[in-house]
């Protein structure tokens, strides 16, 4: 284990060395250094010894130094003053398959890139294309690099899991030919974040799928492990009579099957994991229709087994994916985006739109090449021309301004005003403080020209953390600006979350589902803003894209109405 450490020591000192543009020739010596000690025949415990280090190949006295002191200390000083100068999570950006220190580094200093989380986002923005050596391959290679770390964390977003879902049932169908069962937990439900994957099979079978499958009891009727994908997985056994009452048990939040519980108590039913008894007998509930039928009630779908007050809801008016006709936050080559102004047209078309709102990168988004104000022009000039040129779609011509540091937004009022539509985000100084971060959003939300707030809190899942600010007087401004807010379907954002739905629908402030799209492929993301709407119990009225294509022109043009023609203290 020594030699692992002091091998691991020079390798940290190697890399750390060229993520911060370091000597390459020292660099290249610790990682020559950790080669030669990882096969030297010398045993470790003789390396302290004066001149057995020096006398291998590669090793200088320099470097012989640092590793005397990691043997009597147990630490290189220069190691750890390395560290301090380099973030957490920009030092597992190294970590990325395919990447390596010398291209982190790139990514830290030209694109203030973090975490492996930041890096993914990039890549589906095209932010890599066009730095030094990367280029479309490359980008490719980094984002699957990411993607397998991201695996290995034991947590995954929505399309992982789901893709690991799918991947479950095969398993689940080899491991137990013929059995019943049924997907539970947190994919099962459609959560932004899913911490395990889990099935919930006919006890008969049980053990025999876990043997298979390489899982290990946990306890009675509960079997776990890990999928391929990095992350936990439970199998549960259930009685095959009480199999659907099982798994809407574990495919439900606490909040929602603790007021189900509560409402079948009421009518005579006891319900536990178990399976649903009335007067101590068992009552079969074989599948979940079987459950939803005992119990009385209608079938709720898991997605929307969260809040107590899906009990109460009229699911039938909750927004489904068929329910959009249109979407806004769409981005072009004219900034960062991957397709042209015509294919992101054409594409929105087959998916049947009415319309779509265009909202490239605003100036300040240097590092996206955002649009000059000049340029912002030439492109409402281009929307116009392919307007023509698609007389069935709709297009409004609008921007993704960055929210400045005070809180005003990119651009003069004037060319802000002149546009259909504006999408206010935060884009940088995520680090102000709660007081400093909540002013400048509601000074934002509450210029004329701001028609709705853009991914509002800034996190990216299992990534960025929102940043501080208190969301109320957030809300509050949405209400007095009548703005609306944006649900950002992107799954590594999915922001607003789901849980400010039930309020904004009591102030009545508009949902946007947006793709924020930066590919023709990325329009599809509109269904994970849909899902999570649906968590939220959202209503097709309370989401501004279920307008249709006059509707929702009209409703763009009130709010346009409502702006001043200019006002102090505008854009810079």
């Amino acid at each position: 284990m020594e030699r692992e450490r002091i091998v691991g020591a020079l390798e940290a000192l190697a890399a750390l060395s060229e993520l911060l543009g370091e000597n390459p020739f020292k660099a290249r010596a610790y990682a020559n250094a950790a080669r030669t000690l990882s096969k030297a025949s010398r045993p470790v415990e003789s390396w302290g010894e004066p001149g057995v280090l020096e006398a291998l190949p590669g090793v200088g006295k320099a470097i012989a130094e640092k590793v005397r002191e990691q043997i009597a200390t147990g630490s290189v000083h220069k190691l750890e003053e390395l560290r301090a100068k380099v973030p957490p999570g920009v030092r597992e950006l190294v970590g990325v398959p395919g990447l390596g220190p010398k291209k982190a580094g790139v990514l830290w200093r030209q694109l203030g890139l973090q975490s492996a989380g930041e890096l993914e986002y990039a890549c589906l923005e095209n932010r890599l294309v066009s730095l030094p050596g990367f280029g479309p391959k490359t980008q490719a290679k980094v984002l699957e690099g990411v993607r397998l770390l991201a695996g290995r964390r034991g947590k995954l977003l929505l399309p992982s899991a789901l893709a690991a879902q799918a991947a479950l049932a095969a398993r689940v169908e080899r491991a137990a030919r013929g059995a019943r069962w049924l997907f539970a937990g947190e994919a099962a439900r459609l959560c932004p974040v899913v911490s395990g994957l889990e099935v919930v099979l006919e006890a008969g079978r049980a053990e025999e799928a876990a043997a298979a499958m390489g899982l290990s009891r946990a306890a009675p009727g509960l079997f776990v492990g890990e999928s391929p994908e990095g992350a936990p997985l439970r199998l549960r056994a259930a009685a095959a009579e009480g199999l659907g009452s099982a798994a809407v048990w574990f495919a439900s939040g606490e909040p929602f099957r603790e007021a189900l519980r509560a409402e079948l108590a009421r009518s005579g039913l006891a319900w536990t994991e178990e399976g649903l008894l009335r007067e101590g007998r068992a009552v079969p509930a074989p599948s979940e229709e079987a459950f939803w039928r005992a119990a009385a009630r209608s079938p709720i779908p898991p997605e929307c087994r969260e809040l107590p007050e899906a009990l109460e809801a009229d699911l039938s008016e909750v927004v489904a994916e068929g329910d959009l006709r249109g979407a806004f936050h769409v981005h072009t080559d004219w900034s960062d985006g991957g397709a042209t102004l015509e294919e992101m047209v054409a594409a929105a078309e087959a998916l049947g739109w009415e319309y779509l709102g265009l909202c490239d990168h605003s100036a300040s988004a240097v590092y996206a090449h955002g649009l000059d104000p000049e340029r912002l022009v030439a492109q409402r000039a281009a929307i116009a021309d392919t307007q023509a040129r698609h007389p069935g779609i709709a297009l409004f011509a609008g921007v993704e301004s960055d929210i400045l540091g005070g809180g005003e937004l990119d651009y003069s009022d004037e060319l802000l005003a002149a546009l259909d539509l504006v999408v206010a985000s935060v884009h940088g100084r995520f680090g102000l403080d709660e007081e400093a971060q909540t002013t400048r959003l509601v000074r934002a939300v509450s210029h004329p020209a701001t028609t709705m707030l853009g991914h509002p809190t800034g996190r990216l899942l299992l990534s960025r953390e929102p940043y501080a600010y208190r969301w109320e007087e957030v809300e509050e401004a949405l209400v007095s600006a009548g703005a609306a807010v944006e649900l950002n379907a992107n799954p590594h954002r999915l922001d607003v979350d789901w849980t400010r739905l039930p309020s904004l629908r009591r102030r009545g402030v508009r949902v946007a589902v947006n793709p924020d799209a930066h590919s023709v492929a990325g329009l599809a993301d509109v269904r994970y803003g849909i899902w999570a709407a649906r968590k939220g119990l959202a209503r097709r009225g309370d989401i501004l894209n279920t307008l249709d294509r006059e509707a929702v022109g009209a409703w763009l043009r009130s709010k346009k109405a409502r702006r001043p023609q200019s006002r102090d203290g505008g854009g810079e």
